[in-house]
């Protein structure tokens, strides 16, 4: 069996192909048609013998047509400026079928390969991965920008020299351990982590649903209702900015303390942040800018 190096480097390099934005649209149009209802329900029911799955594939071709109707790219060659995908990016996360999708039609439309990192939902997004490198095979554009790895973090420390990005997307107190192994750029999201304090136990329903919710899209859902505010501010404002804050309360000085000192993305007051909770990604995340300055000889 390959190696993980034998098996990145036959990815194309971005350098060894040309971005052409007629060709990418072509692809995103054709992956839609070639991304079977009928392979995907097998590769569900692959990953359900080992653990729940609720991706449905009409919200995977939601994304599909929100990643088609975006026709902005970000990549750009102008003789004063260069804007390009970084290369190899490496992904760390739970493997999220959902966040699969989305980052690997977004590698496309950055000029970068990409590499899954994950021990779940494996045969969903290896045909997600599979349609998308033959659709880039059959319209000749390259032989492969994606790869699906079955591993964690740790792979991507120990092969980091194979890659130019790393991508974190979790628990923001996990990521402090990885990022000190780290020497690569790295992009770091706090999605699928919300961080709930109760103080009113009358949100009964609102907490059922959120829990629903919650072990249906592989969520993690820390709750604070034995800790006093100022332990909350602390423990929630250590490290980076956090992703999703809900504060179950009926007290108004509480309401505008929390919202005072907790910093976070979102701040949800008395209701489920589910309703319109998305991972929402920054596609120029994924490319650099160079900027040209040619004296003229």
């Amino acid at each position: 069996m390959e190696n993980l190096q034998e098996r990145i480097n036959k990815l194309a390099k971005n350098s060894e192909y040309r971005f052409k934005t007629d060709i990418v649209k072509n692809i995103l149009s054709e992956f839609k048609n070639e991304f079977k209802k009928s392979n995907f329900e097998k590769a569900v029911l692959l990953d359900k013998k080992k653990h729940p799955v609720y991706t449905t594939y009409e919200k995977m071709c939601d994304i599909i047509d929100i990643q088609i109707k975006n026709s902005k790219f970000s990549v750009k060659f102008t003789p004063e400026n260069i804007v390009d995908g970084y290369g190899n990016i490496a992904v760390a996360y739970n493997g999220n079928p959902y966040i699969t999708l989305k980052l690997a039609l977004m590698a496309l439309k950055t000029h970068n390969n990409i590499i899954f990192f994950s021990q779940k939902y494996y045969a969903v997004n290896s045909i997600i991965i599979q349609t998308l490198n033959n659709v880039c095979k059959k319209l000749k554009y390259t032989e492969e920008i994606g790869l699906i790895e079955y591993g964690e973090t740790d792979k991507i420390v120990q092969n980091q020299s194979l890659f130019d990005l790393m991508l974190y997307i979790g628990d923001k107190r996990e990521y402090q351990k990885i990022k000190r192994k780290i020497s690569l750029p790295i992009v770091f999201y706090g999605y699928n982590y919300v961080d709930v304090f109760i103080e009113s136990k009358e949100f009964k329903e609102i907490l059922l649903e959120i829990d629903k919710f919650a072990n249906q899209n592989d969520i993690t859902i820390n709750y604070f209702d034995n800790t006093s505010h100022e332990e909350t501010f602390k423990f929630i404002n250590k490290y980076e900015v956090s992703d999703c804050f809900v504060l179950f309360s009926k007290n108004t000085e509480t309401i505008y303390k929390f919202m005072s000192h907790i910093k976070v993305n979102k701040f949800y007051i008395n209701q489920n942040p589910f309703n319109d909770y998305d991972f929402e990604f920054d596609e120029k995340d994924l490319v650099y800018n160079k900027k040209i300055f040619l004296k003229k000889i």
